[in-house]
């Protein structure tokens, strides 16, 4: 039998004694691997300063990618990127085992991508997600001061 082409390969496996917590990172590629990215960091500073103590990063990639991650307590930040900015079509998951899951995204990401911020031990409250713009800018959705008949969301920046 062939292997299915949503068939994910486990690439690590996390040993009990290495973290608190074993994070499953699932990413399932759009038709255009070679324009996605990601990075997963901890964030040493708790006023939102991007002052990383550990970081894990994958280049784009042509296949369906598993991978198992031993964490600490503490802030975590993880962008996936699509460098076109087109958008990433393809889908993503963020999962502590045994089975509590941080996010899951399967219906694609706009953008140039999307950061997504997480506290462990993992608290829903502490999730925090933004759509990353073309200069790196961390972007989220906002009302319109003045409603008009288009149902699209306006872009507001931010200074996260």
């Amino acid at each position: 039998m062939a292997p299915s082409s949503t068939a994910v390969p486990s690439v690590s496996v996390c040993s009990p004694s290495c973290g608190e917590f074993n994070l499953v990172m699932s990413i399932v590629y759009d038709s255009y691997p070679e324009e996605t990215s990601y990075k997963l960091e901890k964030i040493a500073s708790e006023d939102g300063q991007q002052n990383i103590s550990a970081s894990i990063s994958g280049p784009a990639g042509d296949k369906n990618h598993e991978e198992s991650i031993c964490l600490d307590n503490g802030l975590y930040s993880f962008s996936l990127y699509d460098s076109y900015g087109d958008g990433f079509n393809g889908e993503y998951s963020l999962t502590l085992l045994p089975g509590e899951t941080i996010i899951m995204r399967d219906d694609g990401v706009s953008l140039y991508g999307e950061q997504v911020k997480f506290r462990l031990p993992f608290d829903q409250a502490t999730l925090d997600v933004w759509w990353i713009g073309s200069d790196g800018q961390l972007l989220t959705l906002a009302p319109t001061e003045k409603p008009t008949a288009s149902n699209k969301p306006t872009l507001r920046p931010t200074n996260y």
